[in-house]
């Protein structure tokens, strides 16, 4: 009789840390497929944010997204700032031409023309594709 008690309680002993051992590894079974799910979908709202980036930055195609003076208009003698803002471009230059000019998604430069000047923004990628923008500064 006592060996059946001693088989019958290591059968139980074993039951039980079977069962423990189980409900661990399910436990974080669970969690690890939660923490895999959260990371698709974080995922998945960075690819997301990525294509509406893209989208509205031009994607991979050549973009100017923005050429402008600031301020449009002046007294003689006084600056501007030509802002400009591209995408995908290998080269970048102003005519007439301006120092200091190379692709950026936002950069601005020093300017001081002495009478009415219409600034023109050439853009070209690799595949030698081109855009222009123009934008006026106005001498009083």
């Amino acid at each position: 009789m006592h060996k059946l008690i001693s088989v019958t309680t290591l059968i139980l002993i074993g039951i039980s840390l079977g069962w423990n051992f189980h409900s661990k590894w399910m436990d974080r079974r669970a969690a690890l497929l939660k923490e895999e799910k959260k990371a698709a979908q974080e995922e998945e709202q960075k690819a997301a944010q990525d294509r509406v980036f893209a989208k509205t930055y031009g994607g991979n195609s050549l973009t100017i997204l923005g050429f402008y003076a600031n301020p449009g208009t002046i007294h003689a003698g006084e600056k501007s700032q030509l802002c400009y803002s591209v995408n995908n471009a290998d080269t970048v230059r102003i005519e007439p031409p301006v120092k200091y000019v190379w692709p950026s998604l936002s950069r601005c430069v020093d300017v001081t023309p002495k009478k009415e000047t219409v600034y023109k923004l050439i853009a070209k990628d690799a595949s030698s594709q081109t855009q222009t923008a123009t934008t006026t500064v106005k001498v009083e």
